[in-house]
C-alpha cells in the first residue's frame, strides 16, 4: 500500500525497488522470497497497478531514488517515461532472441518446446529486445500454475544477482539472426480444434490451467465443458472437467 510505504520511502539509507506484476499467487511468490533474501537494507514493493506504478515512478522519484524496477508477468505497455528515466528490467520467459512477442509460454508449448529461459533483460522501446542482464533455464512441463511457479524461481535468481552484484546488461542479443516473433494468441480455447494428436490437446489444455487464464473449454449441444490438471498417458488424457448448462 503506498500510504503505509511513506515513511520508509524517505529513509535515504535504504535502497529502493519495485516489482511490478499481476496479482496471482506465483508473484505473491516471487515478492515474498525476494523480501526474505533482501533484508532491511533493501526495500521492496509490489505494484498490480499501472497508475500506482506511474505514482512512484514519477512522484516518489523526486524524494528517494528507484534503484530498479522488474515487471514480472505483464503485458501492459510501459509508458516511454517510465523505462527512460528509471532502470527498468523486463522478465521474459523464451529463447531470445527467438521467442519474442506476446505469450510466449503458451507459443513454445504449441511449438513443442520443453526447455527455455527466463531472462531479465533491459526494458526498451522496442518489445523483448533489450540486451540481457542475465537468465536462468527452466522446463515447460507440467500445467501452466507449475512453469509459472518454476519460472518465479528462476526470476528470483535473476534479480537476486542483479541486486547483490550491481549488474549491468552485457549480452546483446543477436539482432541479425531471423529470430521467431510470437503474436498474442488470441480466439478459441477448444482444445480439439485444429488438434490432430493427443499431445496436442493435452498441451491446449495444460497451457491454459492456471488461475486468471480461461481455461480450455468446447461447447457440446447445450453445455460446456471445461477441461483441467491434464495427465497424458500412453493413450489417453486423464482431467478434470466442469460441465455447465449454457444460460
Amino acid at each position: 500500500k503506498i500510504a503505509s510505504c511513506r515513511k520508509i520511502w524517505l529513509n535515504k539509507m535504504v535502497e529502493h525497488f519495485l516489482l511490478v506484476s499481476k496479482n496471482n499467487l506465483w508473484s505473491l511468490k516471487l515478492f515474498d522470497e525476494l523480501t526474505e533474501k533482501l533484508g532491511e537494507s533493501k526495500k521492496l514493493f509490489l505494484i498490480h497497478d499501472k497508475d500506482q506504478l506511474l505514482d512512484f515512478a514519477y512522484r516518489y522519484k523526486t524524494r528517494c531514488d528507484i534503484k530498479a524496477i522488474f515487471f514480472f508477468h505483464w503485458s501492459e505497455y510501459i509508458p516511454a517515461k517510465v523505462y527512460k528515466n528509471n532502470k527498468c528490467i523486463s522478465i521474459h520467459t523464451s529463447n531470445l532472441p527467438d521467442g519474442q512477442g506476446g505469450t510466449p509460454l503458451q507459443n513454445q508449448i504449441l511449438d513443442g518446446i520443453t526447455q527455455t529461459r527466463v531472462n531479465a533483460l533491459e526494458t526498451t522501446s522496442k518489445i523483448d529486445a533489450g540486451p540481457i542482464y542475465c537468465s536462468e533455464p527452466i522446463t515447460l512441463q507440467g500445467s501452466l500454475t507449475d512453469i509459472w511457479m518454476t519460472t518465479a524461481e528462476a526470476a528470483k535468481k535473476c534479480i537476486l544477482k542483479i541486486i547483490d552484484y550491481d549488474l549491468e546488461p552485457i549480452n546483446e542479443q543477436n539482432i541479425t539472426k531471423n529470430g521467431i516473433i510470437y503474436k498474442r494468441i488470441k480466439g478459441s480455447t477448444n482444445p480439439f480444434e485444429t488438434s490432430e494428436t493427443l499431445r496436442q490437446v493435452y498441451d491446449k489444455i495444460r497451457m491454459l490451467d492456471a488461475a486468471g487464464y480461461p481455461e480450455a473449454s468446447c461447447k457440446v449441444g447445450d453445455f460446456v465443458l471445461k477441461f483441467n490438471r491434464a495427465k497424458l498417458q500412453q493413450s489417453s488424457i486423464l482431467c478434470d472437467v466442469i460441465i455447465e448448462r449454457v444460460e
